[in-house]
């Protein structure tokens, strides 16, 4: 308590001196200038007012505007990721994670290439090289790993963005395209078939 008596004092003590420094200012001023610069100080801060309401304003539709691209990323149909130069996730939404078998504080900070088989982590850090050069990661397939083990297909393609502190991250979407290859590969063995009984 008394610590917060000597607190008081000191703020009080600090708030005298400004005062009084500042009718020092005010020595020698007429009347009519003295209700002027009060007028002013009053436009002024009806002023301010205003702007902080609008500002308050602006900070409200921002959190409505972030809270529907937190939504849109987390539970858009398709996996995506933010990487860094070094592959290293540096976030993803809650499709990816699904895919990827594990929970988002597991994945963030993980290196991409974990969920893939060596052959194709070697095939995908190319890919990241090219795409720095060029700006652009083009579609490919990859055989990634789910969290338990099971190799699934994964269809991914990206851009390159530079921050401002010119280091570089990669913004990649990719899904699971395992199903899909197995109907193309099922429906070219019919078509083949169709074709020699013809």
């Amino acid at each position: 308590m008394d610590l917060d008596k000597s607190k008081y004092d000191y703020l009080r003590e600090k708030a005298e001196t400004r005062v009084t420094k500042t009718q020092d200012l005010f020595k020698g001023i007429s009347l009519d200038k003295a209700k002027t610069m009060l007028h002013e100080l009053e436009v002024h801060q009806i002023e301010l007012e205003m702007q902080n309401e609008e500002l308050r304003e602006a900070q409200h539709r921002l959190e409505v505007l972030h809270h529907e691209y937190t939504d849109l990323f987390d539970f858009a149909p398709v996996g995506y990721l933010v990487l860094d130069e070094k592959g290293i996730i540096v976030n993803i939404n809650l499709t990816a994670c699904d895919l990827l078998g594990a929970e988002r504080a597991l994945i963030k900070g993980k290196p991409f290439s974990a969920f893939m088989l060596p052959k194709a982590s070697r095939t995908f850090f190319l890919k990241l090289q090219e795409a720095i050069k060029t700006g652009e990661l083009p579609e490919f397939e990859l055989q990634m790993k789910h969290q338990c083990e099971a190799l699934f297909t994964a269809s991914l393609r990206g851009s390159v963005i530079e921050n401002p502190d010119h280091k570089k991250t990669f913004r990649l979407s990719f899904q699971d395209v395992t199903e899909i290859k197995a109907a193309k590969n099922i429906l070219l063995r019919h078509e083949t078939l169709q074709k020699e009984k013809e």
